[in-house]
């Protein structure tokens, strides 16, 4: 069959059409002042975000160099006054007392440190800060203070020295004193004095972790040119900046952080949690980004380092787009650089909740307009959609007459009544032609064509028994009568299984699946349409039995195998139809069913393809008429979840036809007894018991392999 080139062109309904047009102008006009209002919206957020980020980073650079000037001129002021000569007694309250007076200017300061050229220290720390582990014994209420006083110092650098700690009050007397003890700490070996002992002049840490206090900042040092060797320095923490940069997020969606060129967290609203979940038992040490478990901080810096510089650029985190800024902090701490970000749709809020309105307001008006147009439309296009919809259904198969209509469009009422004498011919047409090639036809458009192909179908046939008789002893209108019912529930159990009937052959049937619609599972079907079309007919016979009329026993035989499938005929008639030896040898294997008492015989290649969902039992291996080679015959007993009691029938058989094949005859009258003794209406049982005696007077020859050959159709 083949496929006309489609001619069909793409079309909307009328009152789609209508609609649209409505739609459409009002969609251009409102649309470009929604579109233009958002646009100008937009970039006026944009830029405010930008100015934003400008502001902020402009305070965080002023707050680091705030921080640090103030440091930076009382270290010089106190490296040109401090006497590095006074006892270290002196020098003690000196440098807590220098310590008070500078954190009055900058209380980011924590501590001073003095370190000398010969490994000499004295360094002061602020306990309000923290208190160190070596001192806490002795820091009671009142300590303001811990100096840290290293006396001596090993054979070289870092080799030990002799240390204790005083404990000072806020009127810088004495609380206590430690102990002395050996430490490897020397002033030498930090960066911050040999900085300053290379350079010269103030010198400016990098940003770390401070210690023994657990606050991290920058050290700044200066060189006492009139002690050669000595240095002071003066540690400012930056732990400050994680509150500046709370004051300055404005929303809790604003991601805001300060981070070194190292990949440190300097600075977070909430740094101290970020810092917990990864070092809960160091505060000493920093917080690498790349440790922490937050996708936002983590996909910023991912883009940073894959392009680092300052600049605006766009950064999606998880879906969701962010305008983004790195801006260097200027000033005298170097390397620390400022990510903010915010999300677009933040920024963009205003704007896109004024587009939201405006948009409702269009919206509004189209679906008030939309209902106008369709209200008014609608009158006109719905005859138009009633009978388009007959003709959906009409080619579906469905013929169910419609409600009358009435129309004074002279159009309509000529077209409804094309549509209704469409659909009675139709009707008519599919009880000659089988119902899927016709639906094939009208569905796809396909055209007819004479020829076939080779195609693996599975088919049926079924005979009534004695119908010759029957149809001799009943008047025509009463044979009619019975016929119709019996052809009416067989076709039906066929065609619902997915068969294609191709035709009554008096008081047979034959009919094929898996043409003219492909099947992967036709065997399966075919033997569900089998099985159902025998229990239909079963019910069937038990009513004409009570009507008093005659039964109708019918036979069925299946065959699975190559045909040649198509339309055969002349020009001007044409069947659908299955050609080939398939074919002949199923309908022989319908006819052995009298041969062997069974009602649905089927070949073994139907026995492989069906599946496990049936219960066979072997029949015979027999040449039919007209072959030449045997084939395995076996019984359809049907679905096996139905038949708990047939397994152990089935399994008794199996042994009696093993004991016959192996000529053990005598196993095989035993077990036959025993199946004649539980269901003695089994004919094929009689048959062989027939067979085994036969073979026991007359033993066969020795290249008997028990295959029988059909003498009759």
């Amino acid at each position: 069959m083949a496929k006309p080139p489609s001619t069909t062109q793409r079309s909307l309904p009328l009152q789609a059409i209508l609609t649209l047009l409505f739609v459409a102008i009002i969609v251009v006009t409102a649309g470009g002042l929604v579109l233009y209002s958002h646009e100008r919206l937009s970039r006026i957020a944009k830029v405010e975000a930008r100015e934003n980020f400008d502001r902020i980073s402009a305070t965080i650079a002023r707050g680091i160099g705030g921080a640090i000037g103030s440091a930076q001129i009382f270290l010089e002021t106190a490296a040109l006054s401090l006497d590095t000569d006074m006892p270290p007694e002196q020098l003690a309250p000196l440098f807590a007392r220098l310590l008070r007076q500078v954190e009055r200017i900058n209380p980011a300061v924590t501590g001073l440190t003095f370190g000398r050229g010969d490994g000499r220290f004295y360094a002061v720390f602020d306990l309000s800060r923290g208190v160190p582990e070596e001192v806490a014994a002795i820091a009671k209420d009142k300590a303001a203070f811990a100096v840290r006083i290293g006396l001596q110092t090993g054979p070289g650098a870092g080799e030990g020295a002799d240390e204790h700690w005083q404990v000072l009050d806020g009127d810088l007397k004495t609380l206590g004193t430690t102990p002395i003890t050996i430490t490897d700490y020397d002033p030498r070996l930090r960066p911050w004095y040999q900085d300053a002992m290379r350079l010269g002049g103030l010198v400016l840490t990098s940003p770390y972790q401070f210690r023994p206090l657990p606050v991290m900042g920058v050290t700044l040092a200066q060189r006492l040119d009139d002690s050669p060797g000595d240095v002071i320095s003066i540690d400012v923490e930056l732990d400050d900046l994680d509150r500046q940069l709370a004051e300055l997020r404005e929303s809790p969606e604003m991601e805001l952080f300060v981070f070194d060129d190292r990949g440190n967290l300097i600075a977070h609203p909430d740094a101290a949690r970020l810092h917990m979940e990864i070092e809960p038992g160091a505060p000493e040490a920093m917080t690498p980004i790349a440790l922490l478990n937050d996708p936002e901080i983590a996909a910023l810096y991912s883009s940073y380092q894959k392009n680092p510089g300052s600049g605006d650029r766009v950064v999606t985190i998880a879906g969701r787009p962010y305008l983004t800024r790195f801006q260097i902090v200027k000033g005298p701490v170097r390397g620390l650089t400022t990510a903010m970000a915010a999300p677009y749709d933040l920024i963009l809020g205003p704007a896109d909740r004024l587009q939201t309105r405006l948009l409702l307001v269009g919206m509004a008006a189209i679906l008030v307009g939309a209902v106008i147009v369709l209200l008014v439309s609608g009158r006109v296009t719905r005859p138009l959609r009633d009978l388009q919809a007959d003709v959906a259904r009409i080619m579906k198969f469905d013929f169910e007459e419609p409600p009358l209509r009435r129309s004074n469009i002279g159009e309509i009422v000529e077209l409804n009544g094309a549509v209704t004498a469409m659909r009675t011919a139709l009707r008519q047409f599919s009880r000659y032609v089988p119902g899927q090639l016709v639906h094939n036809i009208l569905a796809h458009r396909v055209q007819p064509e004479l020829g076939g192909k080779r195609q693996t179908l599975t088919l049926l046939f079924s005979d009534v028994v004695g119908f010759t008789t029957l149809a001799e002893n009943l008047d025509p209108e009463t044979l009619t009568q019975v016929a119709s019912r019996y052809f009416s529930e067989l076709g039906a159990a066929l065609v619902e299984s997915g068969g294609t009937i191709d035709k009554y052959i008096g008081d047979a049937v034959m009919a094929f699946w898996n043409a003219p619609t492909s099947q992967p599972d036709h065997v399966r079907l075919a033997c569900l349409g089998a099985l159902e079309a025998a229990e239909r007919v079963k019910k069937l016979n038990e009513a004409f039995q009570a009507e008093g009329s005659p039964v109708m026993l019918t036979r069925f035989g299946l065959h699975t195998g190559e045909v040649v499938v198509g339309t055969i005929g002349s020009v001007d008639r044409i069947n659908y139809t299955a050609l080939g030896h398939v074919v002949n040898l199923a309908s022989r294997i319908e006819g052995l069913n009298k041969r062997y008492g069974t009602t649905i015989l089927v070949s073994d290649a139907v026995r492989q393809g069906a599946g496990e969902d049936f219960l066979f039992r072997f029949v015979d291996s027999v040449v039919p008429v007209g072959a030449t080679e045997p084939i395995a015959l076996y019984e359809l007993m049907g679905l096996a979840e139905k038949l708990p009691d047939a397994r152990e029938r089935a399994a008794l058989w199996s042994e009696a036809c093993a004991r016959y094949y192996a000529r053990d005859w005598d196993g095989v009258l035993e077990r036959l007894d025993k199946m004649q003794a539980r269901w003695p209406e089994d004919r094929l049982a009689q048959l062989y018991r027939d067979r085994t005696d036969r073979h026991r007077r007359e033993p066969p020859p020795a290249d008997w392999t028990g295959v029988e050959r059909a003498k009759t159709k």
